[in-house]
């Protein structure tokens, strides 16, 4: 018995790419995300939100570029940057906060 499935395209993903620069930073990091999405998060080490933007900032390149800088009273640490689609597709990078 065969089966008759025919081929379909991968669906694209609605972030292709996200970065970050400087990446260790002391002050503000400028992160870049190709692709389509409906806000930036940023959390830290224990998963928990730190910073919800929603704002889309200006475009360089073809890139979204938003700048985050820590509040006063955000420590030095691990965090990641999450961008979500409207979707709920998402792309993560690991930023490093030194004071």
């Amino acid at each position: 018995m065969a089966l008759n499935i025919g081929e379909s395209s991968p669906l694209k993903p609605e972030i292709d790419q996200i970065t970050a620069t400087p990446n260790p930073f002391n002050s503000a990091v400028i992160i870049a995300i190709e692709g389509d999405y409906e806000c930036i998060e940023i959390f830290d080490i224990a998963g928990r939100l730190v910073e919800r933007q929603y704002k889309k900032a200006a475009v360089i390149d073809g890139r979204q570029m938003h700048v985050w800088s820590p509040s006063e009273g955000i420590g030095s640490g691990i965090y990641f940057a999450r961008a979500v689609s409207k979707n709920e597709a998402s792309a993560v990078k690991r930023l490093v906060f030194l004071k």
